[in-house]
């Protein structure tokens, strides 16, 4: 078990990954990776953004899709209305709220087209429903759940 840093590509199942709230460390089960060839969109959800590492005192700089998202303490009420625009409720994971990264004013969109892998993390856990907080480069971001990752994988190979 390491207590620090491991780079999202040197992780693998099993690896222990320290979870936010009372769940500590973690197995991971699943490490999904898939290559993207990203080029500038009007859809939200399918854009890239970006989390300055200098900006959030990051490791390096975290770039996420605008469907992924960042947890937080709370949402402003500008981010409620727009997070009404995807989902009905506003969901949370432990006592903080998921905010994605398309809503989120403080990164910003990343402009550089090209080819880039793109990681999805998936932890071991009874409730197959469960998302966990963990540290991604230093911000706490969201995984997939166990059936959330099955039901996408099973409609990503569909296309």
């Amino acid at each position: 078990m390491s207590n620090g840093y491991i780079p999202i590509q040197n992780l693998e199942p099993g690896t222990l990954i320290k979870t936010y709230g009372n769940h500590q460390f973690l197995p991971l089960k699943y490490l999904y990776k898939t290559k993207i060839n990203y080029k500038k969109t009007n859809n939200k959800l399918n854009k890239l953004f970006k989390y300055d590492k200098q900006k959030f005192g990051l490791i390096e700089d975290l770039i996420v899709s605008g469907g992924h998202s960042v947890l937080v303490d709370e949402l402003q009420d500008d981010e409620k209305k727009l997070t009404n625009q995807f989902w009905n409720e506003y969901e949370k994971i432990e006592n903080k709220y998921k905010l994605l990264a398309c809503i989120d004013s403080r990164n910003t969109e990343f402009e550089q087209e090209g080819i880039y892998n793109l990681y999805q993390i998936v932890l071991e856990y009874e409730d197959k429903n469960k998302q966990f907080g963990i540290f991604a480069n230093g911000i706490l971001t969201e995984t997939m759940s166990i059936d959330f990752y099955k039901q996408y994988i099973k409609n990503v190979k569909n296309e």
